[in-house]
């Protein structure tokens, strides 16, 4: 899952300790099966899919689907923590095409989404109606339920919920953004670092290491984001690379190595004197 996270545009130190992604309810579902041709009347199959209630809780929500006659079939919801008395009928056609559906039992039908309703939670999360997708906006069957000849069998299961997330990696990209991915495989932006300039940034002073500081010849700083602004880009992971002239500094080392070898030439040519001198004197 991939979620935008409002973040705010002041800048303040990053705190990625408190870092969690909240739960989302279930809204919508889809249930792809087939559900069998050849089943006779009052033959049952069961399906459960695993959903999340608004304080993140699962929730094993249970379809019992229960063989009514010749192309149609009756359905009912069952909750492992909560009350549904959400029921309804599915109905096919000559090859096995869903065409109907009437919620509840022996309501009109239609082609309309049944809708799952889920109450009574004892944690004190929110009522709960979930969507069943089953027909496009044109009233046909998206043909995730059918009924071929065979056996019943899911074939997919989706829905939209998860539960409260806890951070398990971060990664930062070009524009500054640090995503998390969370314990619940949601992945969202969490902060944007900001980069600051100067008008004049060759006159900062160093305070030590790569370290240094504003100065009146420097002008104030100019934070700004990463890509905009005549901001450079930002690269994660990786150590920054030396920003010297190697040219320049390779001469400046071939020049010291000249004068220490002029030195060591004055010094070596001192003591052959002294040397000189003292074998005059014997």
């Amino acid at each position: 899952n991939n979620t935008t996270q409002s973040v705010s545009t002041a800048t303040s130190s990053i705190d990625l300790n408190s870092a969690i992604s909240p739960p989302q309810l279930t809204s919508t579902m889809t249930l792809g099966l087939n559900l069998s041709a050849a089943a006779t009347a009052g033959s049952t199959f069961q399906s459960s899919l695993t959903t999340y209630t608004s304080l993140g809780e699962s929730n094993t929500t249970t379809f019992t689907f229960v063989k009514q006659s010749a192309g149609v079939w009756n359905w009912g919801v069952s909750s492992s923590i909560a009350a549904s008395t959400s029921s309804g009928t599915l109905t096919f056609d000559s090859t096995g095409s869903l065409v109907g559906s009437t919620q509840p039992v022996g309501g009109v039908a239609g082609t309309t989404d049944p809708s799952i309703v889920l109450t009574g939670f004892t944690s004190g999360a929110a009522d709960q109606t979930i969507n069943w997708d089953l027909f496009s906006a044109l009233g046909t069957s998206n043909g995730d339920v059918t009924m071929y000849d065979g056996s019943s069998y899911v074939k997919t299961i989706t829905q939209d919920g998860f539960g409260q997330g806890d951070l398990t990696n971060v990664l930062i990209d070009g524009d500054g953004f640090i995503q998390g991915t969370f314990s619940n495989g949601v992945v969202q932006n969490i902060a944007q670092l900001s980069i600051a300039n100067f008008p004049s940034p060759w006159n900062l002073n160093r305070v030590g290491g790569t370290l240094w500081s504003e100065t009146n010849a420097s002008g104030a700083v100019i934070n700004g984001l990463a890509n905009a602004g005549g901001n450079g880009s930002i690269v994660g992971s990786t150590l920054e690379m030396s920003t010297v002239d190697m040219a320049t500094e390779f001469s400046n080392m071939i020049q010291y190595q000249r004068a220490y070898q002029s030195s060591s030439k004055v010094i070596t040519t001192a003591d052959q004197m002294l040397q000189d001198a003292i074998n005059l004197v014997r």
